[in-house]
């Protein structure tokens, strides 16, 4: 199996490097410039990355495991993503992924369920962070830009 790292560039002078699951960032000190390596964790987008178009395919998400729940945490939206758009939000809980409960499951498997190929769709039951109400979710994957806002 081969594998890639990709390269992004984001606003507010952070260089993230991403290979297979990982994900490294590095504060940019100057233009030409950056500090030493900061590895990201348990932090991990949900999407496959497409560095030459600072593009993502996907739904939108960064997401890491809730402690007290086991459970993945939205960690981050992406603007104009398909997951900003259904109105999802940081701090959400994922209960289910396609039927599948997530209680327990490592983030790696987590993430393997929420990707896909543009155009797909993927189920998600949520839990909300700001009432805990159980609300279903379909969101069809699709390119969206990587940037704060």
């Amino acid at each position: 199996m081969k594998t890639c790292a990709r390269i992004l560039f984001l606003p507010h002078g952070l260089l993230l490097v991403v290979v297979g699951l990982a994900v490294w960032a590095w504060p940019c000190l100057a233009a030409n410039r950056v500090s030493s390596p900061t590895q990201v964790q348990p932090e991990v987008l949900a999407g496959p990355v497409i560095v030459g178009a600072g593009e993502s395919v996907g739904i939108g998400v960064a997401l890491g495991i809730d402690e007290g729940t086991k459970m993945p945490k939205v960690s981050k939206i992406f603007p104009g993503s398909p997951a900003a758009e259904a109105g999802l939000a940081e701090g959400d809980m994922i209960r289910e992924i396609n039927g599948v409960q997530t209680t327990g499951l490592a983030l790696e498997q987590c993430v393997k369920m929420i990707r896909g190929d543009a155009g797909t769709i993927v189920t998600l039951e949520i839990l909300r962070a700001e009432d805990g109400a159980a609300i279903v979710l379909k969101l069809k994957r699709r390119a969206f830009r990587l940037t704060d806002g």
